[in-house]
């Protein structure tokens, strides 16, 4: 029953930490029926190849360059493109789109990433590049995509304009990366899978992404159930 301790050979993990696995309702349903403060779980590994989301400074180019380096292997989202707000509105609620911006330039249309566009590529055996926001994170985690959150942390202000540099990336604009880290950072840092420190050199930076991407893909993760 709901008052009972797991039996002691029964994987289980705290609340809170199973929380961070899950999104929505799925996640405050089974908090609710956890016994004890605990959830109930089974081992998962994954046998598609996981999204992934590289947030922070530098994200744009650090994608760019894995989809351009390694085309076999990674693939950017590629947008589809819904007229109708309401529909994109649906989307968003029923968790088929992950996320939508206005066309301007192209009347009432919306370009949008979605959940279907997502597993295209994921059935053609290629990692899903997503270059989004970090309030997306809970979308893709609800629609049950397990995607690989990567965050680019800057060292410091000064090594990430060393970085930007390398790539033609003004000192404005790096000011106006570092402080938006920051505050991303403050929001979003428990959803993240693993953080890179962005130092001076963009190419081990890009590097660390990589084996990253490799340990997280190949990781054994416990998933929460219901009893």
């Amino acid at each position: 029953t709901g008052s009972q301790m797991p039996y002691e050979n029964e994987p289980v993990v705290p609340v809170m930490s199973a929380m961070a696995l899950l999104e929505g309702s799925a996640a405050r349903s089974l908090a609710k029926d956890s016994p004890a403060g605990y959830l109930f779980v089974e081992k998962v590994s994954y046998d598609f190849l996981r999204p992934v989301l590289v947030v922070g400074p530098l994200a744009s180019v650090i994608v760019n360059r894995l989809s351009q380096e390694d085309p076999m292997k990674y693939c950017s989202a590629l947008p589809e493109f819904i007229e109708s707000h309401s529909e994109v509105e649906e989307g968003l609620r029923n968790k088929t789109v992950i996320y939508s911006s206005k066309r301007s330039r192209y009347g009432a249309s919306y370009s949008c990433i979605t959940v279907s566009g997502i597993k295209l590529i994921r059935d053609e055996n290629q990692h899903c590049l997503l270059d989004v926001g970090p309030e997306c994170i809970s979308r893709l985690k609800a629609a049950e995509l397990y995607p690989i959150v990567i965050f680019l942390a800057p060292k410091s202000e000064k090594k990430l304009r060393s970085s930007c540099m390398q790539c033609n990336i003004s000192s404005v604009e790096a000011r106006n990366m570092y402080e938006e880290a920051r505050h991303m950072s403050q929001k979003y840092r428990a959803q993240f899978t693993a953080e890179v420190n962005i130092g001076s050199a963009v190419e081990r930076c890009l590097m660390r992404v990589r084996e990253l991407i490799h340990t997280q893909q190949n990781k054994v993760d416990w998933i929460p159930v219901p009893e």
